[in-house]
């Protein structure tokens, strides 16, 4: 009969999962699926959150984030900047593990018009505060 692993340690707040890169599972030295905990973890969660468009998660059609009637709809760079900034805080803010979304910022603010039209993503950083006091910095392109 098996003997159950037991464990003194604490259970790790911000969690732990399967390391993605690219979206891609990866594998350790030893052939295994590494693994993420801790930040790490978080920004991996968060960053995903950010990435999947609103509702395409067959298992869970409110996860995502929703950038519809941002590019749908004719809006000048300031409204769009405010509508995506808006999503984002709604999307991440939903997650238990997020205390709260310090500050959006935007990479090229004065022409993120030109990046959408010729089909590229909004380059946007965002800094939250976690539930264990451990602020986290991602960096991700949204949009087209």
């Amino acid at each position: 009969m098996a003997t159950p692993i037991a464990s003194s340690a604490t259970p790790e707040p911000l969690g732990i999962s399967l390391r993605l890169v690219d979206g891609d599972l990866v594998f350790d030295e030893t052939h295994a699926l590494a693994i993420v905990s801790g930040r790490e973890n978080l920004a991996q969660a968060l960053t995903l959150r950010i990435l999947t468009p609103y509702g395409s998660d067959r298992f869970n059609v409110t996860y995502g984030l929703d950038l519809a009637q941002v590019f749908a709809e004719p809006h000048g760079v300031g409204v769009m900047a405010e509508l995506v900034r808006m999503n984002i805080v709604r999307t991440l803010g939903t997650d238990p593990r997020v205390r709260e979304i310090t500050r959006v910022l935007f990479d090229g603010q004065n022409a993120p018009t030109e990046r959408i039209r010729l089909g590229r993503g909004w380059p946007v950083m965002v800094e939250v505060s976690t539930v264990a006091d451990a602020p986290i910095v991602l960096s991700a392109s949204v949009g087209v």
